[in-house]
Order: structure tokens, then C-alpha cells, then sequence
């Protein structure tokens, strides 16, 4: 797969480890994915989350993977009114910056002050789903940007993790909140878009 100049450097830049970002009570880069574990499985213990997601129904039908999980459409948050892909940030609605501290796994800064949070989804998918929320504090559209997938980038190198699997839903895609984040998920299960042929152009 080829990758745009900019990401080619993203990717470039992480595997010369030479990340510049300042993480809030946690000085260990080489174990960020423990401790975003540790700390959800804390937060999978209290009440914060709508739900628990231990001993969901899974099975395999052919090629994928089927998971039975009724509390994400009982009990999740309701979504956003979304009408466009490419909405106006609307700060009079819920948003990411809102959360209570209750929910947030790790924050980290880079310069210019510049605030990207990892949280736990209070809906949960499965164990460890947890959003990525790039420069949470300003107050970004669901659109994705150049700078959020460094950042995204930077942060799935960073966790060297083989089961991490990092997403993105649009507006319009079943996203439910208007400000920019992205799915952070530990699937031990091959994914088939991970094996698809692409066909040439």
C-alpha cells in the first residue's frame, strides 16, 4: 500500500523514536499500551461505563467474526443529530471536552500546547475500547486531518502492540459525536479488510 509523502514521514519519524509528546502522570513510552489496559480494566470495575462487556456472545459464521452485544444499542449515548459529512464543531452539544476525569485513561500534550486525551468509551465494543481524541481541546469536527492521523500514528507505533486496531467513523457513519476522534480497539481476530486484495488502478 503507498501512503502520501506526509504519512511516509509520520511513519518515519515514529521508528526513529523521536516523539515529542509530554505525558501526564506516566514517563514510560515503551509501556503505553499496559497502561492504557491498566487503566481501563479500572475503569471497567467502577460505574462509569453505561455497561460491562465481559462474557459477550461470540461465534465465527464463515470468514467473520459475531459478536452479540445489546447494551450498545440499549444504553449508549444518543447519537448526535448529524445531516452532513462535514458538520460545523456545534460547542452548545456534547463533546469530548466534557468528559469527567473519571473516563480519561491518559492525556498527553505536545507543542504548542496542544492536548490529545485517550478515554475510555463509556458504550464499549469490546475490552479496551477506548477513543483517541487529537487535539481534544480544540474542539475539532469528526473530519479527519493530516495532523490527528501523525498523532494516531504516532501513537499505534508507540503502543508496539500486534492486537491494536485503530479506526475512524465519519459523520453520516454511525459517528455519534461531532468532534474529532478515533477507535482504539484490541481485536485478537483478523479483521477481512485486513486481508482483501486491492484491486490496481
Amino acid at each position: 500500500m503507498m501512503y502520501p509523502p506526509t504519512i511516509c514521514h509520520a511513519i518515519m519519524n515514529s521508528k526513529s523514536n523521536s516523539y515529542h509528546f509530554r505525558f501526564e502522570n506516566f514517563n514510560d513510552e515503551r509501556n503505553i499500551m499496559e497502561h492504557i489496559k491498566t487503566e481501563w480494566d479500572k475503569v471497567h470495575k467502577t460505574t462509569v461505563f453505561r455497561y460491562k462487556v465481559s462474557g459477550l456472545k461470540e461465534k465465527y459464521i464463515a470468514h467473520y467474526f459475531i459478536q452479540l452485544n445489546p447494551d450498545r444499542k440499549l444504553k449508549r449515548r444518543i447519537p448526535e443529530d448529524i445531516n452532513e459529512i462535514c458538520q460545523k464543531f456545534d460547542d452548545s452539544k456534547f463533546n469530548f471536552t466534557r468528559v469527567p476525569k473519571t473516563e480519561i485513561i491518559l492525556n498527553f500534550w505536545e507543542e504548542p500546547e496542544q492536548l490529545h486525551t485517550i478515554i475510555g468509551n463509556v458504550s464499549p465494543i469490546n475490552r479496551y475500547h477506548s477513543l483517541i481524541c487529537p487535539s481534544v481541546n480544540k474542539k475539532l469536527p469528526q473530519i479527519v486531518t493530516e495532523d490527528s492521523l501523525r498523532v494516531v500514528l504516532e501513537v499505534y507505533y508507540l503502543a508496539k502492540h500486534c492486537d491494536l486496531r485503530i479506526g475512524f467513523n465519519s459523520l453520516c457513519a454511525l459517528a455519534s459525536v461531532n468532534h474529532l476522534h478515533y477507535h482504539l480497539f484490541v481485536i485478537t481476530q483478523t479483521l477481512p479488510v485486513e486481508t482483501v486484495r486491492r484491486l490496481r488502478e
